[in-house]
Formats: structure tokens, sequence, C-alpha cells
């Protein structure tokens, strides 16, 4: 037989026990309330450092930029969304942190030969979230499925845009609609936005 436990949630008024004993030479510290911690001066997290990573192609191989993009803030960032603020198909970052301060936009000024896509797809009736792209190129198949994209406390749009490597040619992209009926495109794949409409 299952019982029902209700709690309070997010009790700003638990006090929990210190547990053992702690070592403060090494920066160990306990809080009896947790949402005290910012009051207290502490920080969880002060010496950790954002980081960003550069894929150099195929995913397999990453460099660390965070120095060179400045994402590396002195900040307890908590929050990131990547989606493209300025309109050129490449996602930016914007990040948040704890305890208040700037929300952070960092744009990405990565130049290459790269072709990006906007894709503005449209169901018969309801929602467009879970709709799969499937562009198939010379090479390889891209996947995209479209949905938001959730974080720690953020949550971007759903992007539409697909980064064609340069040279690479399109050749045919398959649509599976979010009511399992499927279509095929293949012309127009040359285009900087392709709009596709279920029938």
């Amino acid at each position: 037989m299952w019982r029902a436990v209700v709690t309070q949630p997010l009790d700003r008024t638990c006090e929990l026990p210190q547990l053992g004993e702690l070592d403060s030479d090494k920066g160990e510290f306990w809080r009896t309330n947790v949402f005290q911690i910012a009051n207290s001066g502490d920080n969880l997290s002060a010496f950790e450092s954002n980081r960003l990573f550069f894929n150099a192609g195929e995913g397999k191989k990453f460099f660390d930029v965070s120095f060179d993009s400045g994402v590396n803030i002195d900040s307890d960032s908590r929050s990131v969304v990547a989606t493209d603020f300025n309109n050129d198909r490449k996602p930016d970052l914007l990040v948040a942190s704890v305890g208040g301060g700037p929300l952070r936009l960092f744009q990405n000024t990565v130049e290459n030969d790269n072709r990006f896509i906007q894709f503005d797809v449209e169901a018969k009736a309801g929602s467009n979230i879970g709709t799969r792209l499937i562009i198939h190129t010379e090479t390889h198949a891209i996947y995209r499925d479209l949905f938001p994209h959730n974080g720690c406390m953020g949550q971007a749009p759903i992007d539409r845009t697909v980064g064609i490597p340069a040279g690479v040619k399109i050749t045919s992209i398959s649509i599976r609609w979010p009511d399992g009926t499927t279509q095929t495109v293949s012309n127009n794949l040359d285009a900087e936005s392709i709009s596709i409409q279920q029938k």
C-alpha cells in the first residue's frame, strides 16, 4: 500500500543540522538554511569558471576558447541560452548569473564558408514541436528535431537553423511531422531560407 507524503515545496524556513565535522582550512562550510547562503557571504561555486569549446570539425576535436571568447567571466553563471540574437544565422550565447548582475550576450563572430539555412515549417494543425528534419547531403545526413532547448533556468526558442559545410550539396530533405506523416522535398535546396508546409 502506498502512502502519500505531502511536503511544502521550497520551504525557505527549513533548517538542516550539520552532519559532521568540517575542515574550515579547506574552505568547507555549512549553513543550516541553504536559502541563506547568499546572505552569509559564502559562494558555492566562486572558483569555477565558464568554459566554451570550439568544434574543430566533425565533433572529434575541440579547443578550449574560454579566454579568447571572453566567456570565462568572474561571475556565478547558471543559465545559458544558445540562439541567434543578431539574425546572422550563427548561435550566440546569453548568460545569466546567480545573485543578479547583468545578462551577458556573447555574439558569435567566427567566420567560415559554411552555409546556414533557416527552415520555416508549418504543420497542418497544431504545433511544429516534434517535427524532425533530415537533411540529406552527398556525404552524410543532418538530423534536426524541432523543440525548445531547455537548460538550468533558461529556455531557447526552437532552433530552425542548420549549418551545411562549405562545398556540400543538399540532395533532399525528409520531414517527419508530429502526427507521424512523412514528406520529402527535393527542390529549392540552394536557398538560404526554405519554407515547407505539410501536405
